[in-house]
C-alpha cells in the first residue's frame, strides 16, 4: 500500500513538473493578428499607418493595434496602402525574434517601451467601419504615428539591429 502511494506520489511529481510549472518561452509573434496600410509619411522620420487590433474589449483592442503597428515597422514592413511608408522592415535578420526575444518580450509587455515610438491619432471611434463586431472580439482600425527614425535607433542601441553606418 506503501509502496502505490509512493508511485502515485513521484508520478504527479513529474507530471505537475512537465506541465503546468515548465518555464516554456512563448513565441513573441504569435500573439499578432493584424492588418495595416500605409496613409502617408512625415517629415521627421514618422509613418502614418491604419492598424487594426483585436480584443474581446474596444479599450483593449485599440492598445493591441498600437502594439500591431510597432511590430508591423519592426518585423513585416508596410506593404498595403498608399506610397512613402517603408515596405521593409527594420529587422530582416531572420529568426531575430526569437534570439532576443527576452528583449521583445520586455519591449512589447503592457506599458511597455513601444508606447514611446506610437501616437494614437484616431481611435476607431469616428468612423463606423472602423468599429466592428467580428464573432465575440472587436475589430478596431485606428489610424497611429510610428517614429520609425526613433525605432531604428532604439533597434540599433539594443544590438537587435545593425547600425546603417556598419555596412555588411
Amino acid at each position: 500500500m506503501k509502496t502505490i502511494r509512493n508511485l502515485l506520489l513521484i508520478a504527479a511529481c513529474i507530471l505537475i513538473s512537465t506541465t503546468g510549472f515548465s518555464q516554456k518561452k512563448k513565441n513573441v509573434a504569435a500573439f499578432y493578428d493584424y492588418e495595416v496600410e500605409c496613409m502617408g509619411t512625415g517629415m521627421d522620420g514618422t509613418q502614418l499607418i491604419k492598424v487594426w487590433g483585436y480584443s474581446k474589449k474596444p479599450s483593449e483592442a485599440v492598445e493591441m493595434a498600437k502594439k500591431n503597428a510597432v511590430h508591423a515597422v519592426m518585423f513585416k514592413g508596410i506593404l498595403n496602402g498608399k506610397p512613402g511608408c517603408m515596405m521593409r522592415p527594420l529587422v530582416t535578420e531572420p529568426g531575430a525574434e526569437q534570439q532576443h526575444q527576452d528583449y521583445f518580450t520586455a519591449f512589447f509587455k503592457k506599458g511597455g517601451k513601444y508606447l514611446e515610438f506610437v501616437t494614437v491619432s484616431s481611435d476607431g471611434s469616428i468612423d463606423p467601419k472602423d468599429r466592428l463586431k467580428v464573432g465575440n472580439r472587436y475589430k478596431i482600425g485606428v489610424l497611429v504615428s510610428v517614429s520609425h527614425t526613433a525605432l531604428r535607433k532604439e533597434l540599433e542601441a539594443a544590438g537587435v539591429v545593425k547600425a546603417l553606418g556598419q555596412g555588411f
